[in-house]
Parts: structure tokens; C-alpha cells; sequence
């Protein structure tokens, strides 16, 4: 089925703020009369104000992805997030964020409690147009993604981050310990490097308080996240795992890694027609 065949992505907006509101209005319409051909249609079935009109809205519009402010009046989005549980346990959200610590810090908390990704607000862009450009590049793709194409979700309940966590806690006690280990051609294993993007904090917060404080080999994490998220995801990292964890910065590879216990978190800049660069951490 062709992309003019299958009917638009339905997407329920909710911010307390009049000027946001009207950015994802424009960003909608702009992806309707010129946007990106290999994408979906996409139409912006309802745009309101706070949580509690978000959970009406979720009722009476069935939408495919719902994107969530975090700091509204009446009910915050993770108060939404709870109730949506029961409500829509299937239905996708993409988190809208501020780019300040608190924000960093209230988004992980979110993907935490169930929210699929986030996207940056506009704020550090010099005009209109460009901050237009880049909450179209970072949105659109992430709504395709989550609702998928097919536009059937008939999943049971997902479980918490915590069940999560358990279960695959068990599954890794219940195997032997040599099933758990591949060969390597007799080589020491010096380092494990681990890549994530979407999805990659709550992936982390299951896989990494698995690991013993006493790890033998150091672990570095590169994330696809601003700035301020990786400092508030080490934080948070640091505060689950029994192996410590912080955030990498230049020289500190070469004086921990003796340490052999150091998760260290990399952030990884993705831009508009340029590759990925990895930041100057120097080992």
C-alpha cells in the first residue's frame, strides 16, 4: 500500500504553551503541503492544553502517537504517563522537552514510566524558520517510527522499567555461567563498548545494574543525546548500578583506566548533513 493510500498518522499534541502549540500546528501543515515524500502522512488531530485534556483527548480522538509536554498545569506529563497505562498502554509518546538540566532530568523520567522518546524544544535557534527545520527533522521521522505502518497495535500491557529489569535479571541467573560466556579466540577482552540511540536509556537502566561492581574490564556507553541528558543519565545510572558511572570528559579515560570499574558515558552529536562525531575524550 502506497504512501497516498494509507490514511494519515493521527498525532495528538499537548502543551500548555500558546506559542508552542502553534509551532506543531505549522509544523504539521508544512509536513502536509511540502514535507518529506518518504514519510507518512501525517495530520495533527487534536492540540490541547494540559494533562487532563489529554487523557479526554486519548479517549475520544484515538490517536496513533501522542506527544507530551512535561510541565503543564492541572496534571504533569508524568501523571499522564501513569493513567495512560491503563487508558492506552499501547498508544506511543514522544516527550517534548526543554533543553535545561531540569528538563533533561524530568525526560528520563519519563522514558522511564513508559515514554517511547523525546525531542528537544525549540529554543537555541536564531529564527523561526530554523527552529522549525529542526523540530521537523527530529519529530517527524520519530512519530513514523513509533507508529509504525501497519497502524495495528494489539500488544498486552507493556511491563515497567522495574519488571523489565527483573526479568531479564532472571533469565541471565537462570543460565549457566558458561552459556553466558563466548569464546574469543583465547584473546583478553580489554574493553566493552556499548552503542545506543532511541530507546537507549531505558535499554541501559535494564542492562547495565546487571553488572557486579567489581566488573573486570571498563565500559563505555556512546549515546545519541544532547549535552545536558548525558550528564543527567550517568547521574541517574550511577544511582542504580553497583558499578560507579559518569559522564566521559577529556583525560579521564587515561586516569581511570586502571580502575577497571569506570561506565563511562560518551555523547554522540548527530547533525543536519554531516556523520556522527563522538566527543574529544582522549584515552
Amino acid at each position: 500500500m502506497g504512501r497516498e493510500e494509507r490514511r494519515p498518522l493521527r498525532v495528538l499534541a499537548v502543551d500548555d504553551s500558546r506559542v508552542m502549540r502553534g509551532v506543531l500546528k505549522t509544523v504539521f501543515e508544512l509536513h502536509a503541503s511540502q514535507g518529506d515524500p518518504s514519510l507518512p502522512r501525517m495530520e495533527l488531530c487534536g492540540l490541547v492544553r494540559d494533562g487532563v485534556e489529554a487523557l479526554e483527548a486519548v479517549k475520544t480522538l484515538a490517536p496513533d502517537v501522542l506527544l507530551l509536554d512535561l510541565e503543564m498545569p492541572r496534571m504533569n506529563g508524568l501523571e499522564v504517563l501513569a493513567k495512560l497505562r491503563i487508558l492506552a498502554p499501547t498508544l506511543p509518546v514522544i516527550m517534548c522537552s526543554a533543553h535545561t538540566e531540569r528538563g533533561a532530568r524530568s525526560t528520563l523520567d519519563a522514558l522511564s514510566h513508559g515514554a517511547k522518546d523525546y525531542v528537544m524544544k525549540p529554543g537555541q535557534q536564531k529564527d523561526f524558520a530554523a527552529a522549525l527545520d529542526s523540530l521537523m527533522e527530529q519529530l517527524l521521522p520519530k512519530i513514523a517510527a513509533l507508529a509504525g505502518w501497519s497502524l495495528v497495535r494489539t500488544e498486552p500491557r507493556e511491563l515497567t522499567l522495574a519488571e523489565k529489569r527483573d526479568a531479564a535479571l532472571e533469565r541471565v541467573e537462570a543460565e549457566p555461567t558458561a552459556a553466558r560466556v563466548q569464546s574469543t579466540g583465547g584473546r583478553l577482552v580489554e574493553l566493552v563498548v556499548v552503542g545506543v540511540s532511541t530507546g537507549g536509556p531505558s535499554a541501559l537502566e535494564i542492562m547495565l545494574p546487571m553488572l557486579p561492581k567489581d566488573f573486570a574490564v571498563p565500559v563505555l556507553i556512546v549515546q545519541h543525546m544532547p549535552k545536558l541528558f548525558t550528564g543527567a543519565l550517568a547521574d541517574r545510572l550511577d544511582r542504580i548500578c553497583r558499578m560507579p558511572v559518569q559522564e566521559a570528559r577529556d583525560g579521564l579515560g587515561r586516569a581511570r583506566y586502571g580502575w577497571r570499574r569506570a561506565t563511562l558515558i560518551w555523547r554522540w552529536y548527530m547533525g543536519r548533513g554531516r556523520g556522527g562525531q563522538a566527543c574529544s575524550t582522549r584515552w
